[in-house]
């Protein structure tokens, strides 16, 4: 222990303390090592040859989206209705 400080602050008591130990250097016992490109056109590409193709979520849900920005265009700005998530038909 280093330091203790006794507080009160509302009716509560608090109590900080300090300690010093010394840290261990991490050991990486791995037998083989990765890289990593992050590009835009290809999100992930490892050294050896694996390419990850991107996750176009926007494409998926695009019909999704604009039938609720159409339904909440509808709606009174700054209302409580406004506020409340769009309910879907599908």
């Amino acid at each position: 222990m280093k330091n203790v400080t006794i507080s009160q602050s509302c009716g509560k008591g608090f109590v900080n303390t300090q300690t010093k130990y010394e840290a261990t250097d991490p050991v990486c016992n791995a037998e083989s090592m990765v890289g990593l490109d992050v590009g835009i056109t290809k999100p992930a590409t490892l050294s050896y040859g694996t390419i990850y193709a991107p996750v176009n979520r926007f494409k998926a849900s695009q019909r999704k989206l604009a039938t609720r920005q159409r339904q909440v265009n509808r709606k009174v700005k700054f209302s409580a209705n406004r506020q409340k998530p769009a309910k879907t038909t599908r």
